[in-house]
């Protein structure tokens, strides 16, 4: 059982931190996206949007290989002949895969990914006209009540 409960407290302290650097990257567009629209500089604020946009596509990227890598998890590493399954990956796999999907991502939301930029942007640009006084209450809560 000692065995078990280490491999759970590591699963689990992986997660954390997982979470953890999410958050803190979170927070981090955040703070790009609010500056850039408080700037008025439509071209930062256009960055911003498609830096967001990579960073929540290579999210969907790792969040499909995960649930790939999962299924392969839970069939075992070898077959009853002995055999290595091909579906592993190894270590460095998986960190050549990470990276390839930062670089797929990027190139998707330079060349128009799936439009959660232009749509961010027109939003802000929304917000910043005051066009939209609720959505501009959020982004910066001292201009009204936040919903």
């Amino acid at each position: 059982m000692d065995i078990l409960s280490s491999l759970s407290d590591a699963a689990s302290l992986g997660a954390m931190a997982d979470i953890n650097r999410a958050d803190a990257q979170a927070k981090a567009y955040q703070s790009d996206l609010t500056s850039a629209a408080q700037s008025g500089d439509d071209k930062a604020l256009m960055d911003a949007c498609k830096e967001f946009e990579s960073y929540f596509i290579a999210t969907l990227y790792k969040q499909m290989h995960d649930s790939t890598d999962a299924i392969t998890d839970s069939t075992g590493d070898t077959s009853d002949d002995g055999t290595v399954n091909l579906f592993q990956k190894s270590n460095a796999e998986k960190m050549f895969q990470s990276m390839l999907d930062d670089q797929m991502a990027q190139s998707a939301a330079a060349s128009g990914g799936i439009g959660l930029a232009s749509f961010m942007f027109k939003q802000m640009q929304r917000q910043q006209n005051g066009v939209d006084p609720v959505s501009a209450a959020v982004l910066d809560p001292s201009k009204g009540d936040a919903p």
